[in-house]
């Protein structure tokens, strides 16, 4: 968790290189993930962040979302992403809309819907990687979540949806795992399956 890694690290007993490989498993529970929403409140940013929260969707994913692979009324992201092992095949996943994130998404139609974008840049264009990396590094500034980057939002998904139960290849299907390496990620958040499977001998 977020708040134990940070302890972690401020006690001083860890390498640079360790430090590196703590910070690789690192994710926020729900109310760090609610408090760090928060800090977003007002701007252009927090739709963002409340769909990363709730979708563990990818950066890139969230750049390229079109109104036209949102359905507010089934309920579903029809999200794009390309294999890592071929970039010419596009595997397409739908993703339920939490009911946290329904209210934002219906108001962020009103503010962008006439752009093809969701998430727009200040004259409507497509997001810059650059943009939103820059505006999410000075919201992060000065606090306990400086220094995190996008990729925690998939994490915390994956390891908050695995420590409460859900099936692995639910969260596969969710968010898009393709390797067994991705996979492994998260079977240490697995306890009670793996209790239930050998209980079964």
């Amino acid at each position: 968790i977020h708040s134990e890694i940070q302890s972690m690290i401020a006690s001083g007993h860890y390498k640079p290189d360790e430090i590196k490989e703590i910070k690789r498993f690192q994710y926020l529970t729900l109310g760090e993930m609610e408090e760090l929403i928060a800090l977003a409140e007002g701007k252009w940013l927090q739709p963002v962040l409340v769909t990363l929260t709730y979708t563990g969707m990818r950066r890139g994913e969230i750049m390229s979302l079109e109104w036209a692979n949102v359905d507010l009324e089934a309920r579903y992201l029809h999200v794009g992403s390309r294999k890592q092992s071929t970039r010419h095949q596009k595997v397409v996943r739908n993703i339920p809309i939490h009911d946290k994130l329904l209210p934002i998404l219906k108001e962020q139609k009103k503010k962008t819907g006439k752009f093809r974008w969701v998430f727009v840049g200040p004259a409507g264009q497509q997001l810059k990687a650059s943009t939103l990396r820059e505006t999410f590094l000075r919201l992060t500034e000065g606090t306990h979540f400086e220094g995190i980057g996008f990729h925690v939002f998939r994490h915390s998904m994956a390891s908050n949806l695995a420590a409460r139960g859900v099936e692995q290849h639910y969260i596969d299907g969710i968010l898009g795992h393709q390797t067994e390496a991705m996979r492994q990620r998260y079977k240490h958040l697995f306890p009670g399956h793996v209790t239930e499977a050998i209980n079964r001998l």
